[in-house]
């Protein structure tokens, strides 16, 4: 049986604030084969690893990250909100996360996030990144939103992209194959036998998310899905390497 891969989403947020350096080093430090993140663009063109589109939720300020510069955002606190233990954690930049891990052999997926805002210029400025630390074969660039997965690609054909979708959707290996992707990220309710069947027949890869109950990653991983994106990178770890002694 092949053995899943284990990405921790957003880090080990079940552990640590979520897309903080923190909480990337706690997943490298469970085990974790890699991890997921998110980024938004700054006022003044940074790639800014965080989910939503405003500071709000995750930090001690408020506004959107289109609107900040990233002097702005790096005076915010990214922390406190999760656990007051954690108070000086700042929300980290693309550049600083493949830094960190330029020297492993981690592998990460960033996921673009398109709408309500829509970044000009994401998708070359995530390449150029991604280039400058020669990790194309170690990162896969996802998003909903599909039109910015056929940009990454003409930009440079050698990163990977991965299609994500929430709900079940009509032979998507064959939609994923048309627009040049090379993964499918489906939410893990619909991953079935048939759909991973049909996805490694194609050449395309399956990484399904957010996966945290023992039951579904131990059916997810007897299925032979690629990766599982979850907030218990342990816990995942622990159950996938018990399947495969």
């Amino acid at each position: 049986m092949k053995k899943s891969l284990i990405l921790a989403h957003r880090g080990a947020s079940a552990y640590a604030p979520e897309n903080t350096i923190i909480a990337f080093k706690k997943a490298i430090e469970m085990g974790a084969d890699g991890f997921e993140l998110d980024i938004h663009l700054s006022k003044d063109g940074s790639l800014i690893v965080i989910h939503d589109e405003s500071v709000n939720r995750t930090t001690n300020g408020s506004g959107f990250i289109k609107d900040l510069t990233l002097d702005e955002i790096k005076k915010l606190d990214a922390s406190s909100w999760y656990n007051p233990k954690f108070s000086k954690e700042k929300v980290p930049t693309l550049d600083e996360v493949l830094h960190l891990i330029k020297d492993t052999q981690l592998l990460i997926n960033i996921e673009i996030k398109h709408g309500p805002f829509f970044y000009k210029s994401i998708e070359q400025k995530i390449v150029n990144c991604v280039v400058k630390y020669d990790m194309q074969d170690r990162v896969i660039v996802s998003s909903f939103d599909h039109y910015t997965l056929t940009k990454i690609k003409k930009i440079d054909p050698s990163v990977k992209t991965g299609a994500l979708f929430i709900s079940r959707t009509n032979a998507p290996w064959k939609y994923i194959k048309k627009i040049g992707a090379d993964a499918l990220h489906p939410h893990f309710i619909s991953v079935t036998s048939e759909l991973v069947k049909n996805c490694h027949e194609n050449n395309i890869k399956i990484h399904t998310y957010t996966v945290n109950e023992p039951e579904h990653i131990k059916y997810l991983a007897k299925l032979g899905v690629d990766s599982i994106i979850t907030n218990f990178p342990d816990r995942a770890k622990e159950i996938v390497d018990s399947l495969n002694k």
